[in-house]
Parts: C-alpha cells; structure tokens; sequence
C-alpha cells in the first residue's frame, strides 16, 4: 500500500486542506484502489493454480488430507484459503475504499467548481463611484451562480454513489469522512450523505440581505 506523501500529512494534521490537498487526497485513494484490486486479482490466481512454493512445503500441503481437524476446527486447502483472502481484499475494496475514492472526487468536483464561481467574481466587481471609496457589485450574476452550484450537487451525493442506505449507515460515514463536509438527508425513503452546502447558503443569504436583483453599490 501507497505512503502519503509529507506535504499532504501535514495538510491533514492541521486539517487546513486546499484545492491541491483535495487532489491529492483524490489520487491516492484511486492508487490505494488499484493497489488492492492487484493484490486481490493475484490472490485469485493463487487460489486457482500452483503457485512457486518450495519442494518440501508443497510435499507438505499434497500429503495432507483433504478435509482434517485442528483442536476441532476444519481445516482448509491452501486454493480455499488464497480464495478466502482474495474475497476478503475485494470486500475492502468495494465496502470501504471505493466509497472514499467517490467522496473524495465528488467533493474535490464541487471545490473545482466553487473556486471558478469565484474566480468570476472580479469580472462581477467594478467601481462604484469617482471619489474610490466604494465599488459595484453584480449580486444577481453571484447569486445565478451559487444557486445553479447547488442544484448541480442536489442529487450527487457524497455516499452512497447510488441508491439509498439506512440512517445508521449514513450517519456512520459521515463521521468517517470527517462530519464537516456532508450532511446525512433523507431521499426516496432512505438516507444519503450529501455535500454540506451551509457555507454557500450562508452567501446566498448574505446577497440577499444587500437587497436588490441587479446591482447594489457597496
């Protein structure tokens, strides 16, 4: 399994991620994913052919019965074995690290496209007056913006990537992914994780309480 690199520990330890943190959050789980689908596809193999074991231990493992007890448990065949640990990895995979590799994109999607929104904010931002003093500012343009961000991430939640899980479920990897960043919903008689959008409702309602549809002059 992959190492983090030094940078991204210490963005995490102090928990101050950015657009680069996300990112490389976002890579890693995609390595860490291939890394186990490797182990897991290899296990497989072994579970299905001979594998490069030396003469005396494969003597060993032919000269045992089939099916024995050990202090009254069954034993198993090396391929049941390999077989079992394959299933075990692929499990991980699937159950755990898959679902950190779609939060984590999904989340650093929506970071990529709230900065662009504010990266057009200078464009909505010009002189209010001769004496300097003030400045105008485009709240409609802002507001079209944010509010189309939030449609745009209603419907794609942080976990599960599809259908629905139990409360319990839900509210179980919303602390896993760190409790800041989604907010458990209820949906189509289930509940999902989805991306907390507190702070972009906090701006919207901070435009709307500059008051006016167009511009407002600050």
């Amino acid at each position: 399994i992959r190492t983090t690199n030094q940078a991204l520990k210490k963005d995490l330890s102090q928990k101050t991620l950015t657009k680069t943190s996300l990112e490389e959050i976002a890579l890693h789980s995609s390595q860490i994913s291939m890394d186990v689908n490797k182990s897991a596809q290899l296990l497989d193999i072994l579970s299905k052919k001979e594998y490069p074991i030396n003469k005396d231990a494969r003597e060993l493992l032919h000269s045992a019965p089939k099916e024995a007890e050990l202090d009254g448990y069954e034993m198993i065949s090396h391929r049941e074995l390999w077989d079992k640990i394959a299933k075990s990895i692929n499990n991980i995979n699937e159950q755990y690290l898959k679902v950190y590799e779609h939060a984590v994109s999904s989340y650093t999607q929506m970071y990529q496209d709230f900065s662009a929104v504010l990266s057009s904010l200078a464009g909505w931002i010009s002189p209010g007056g001769n004496d300097g003093n003030s400045v105008k500012l485009q709240v409609k343009s802002l507001k079209d913006e944010l509010t189309k961000l939030k449609e745009k991430y209603k419907d794609k939640p942080l976990y599960p990537a599809n259908n629905t899980v139990s409360k319990e479920q839900a509210n179980k990897w919303l602390t896993e992914l760190g409790g800041t960043i989604g907010k458990v919903s209820e949906k189509n008689g289930g509940y999902v994780v989805n991306i907390n959008m507190t702070p972009i409702d906090n701006m919207l309602k901070s435009l709307h309480n500059l008051g006016g549809n167009g511009e407002v002059v600050l």
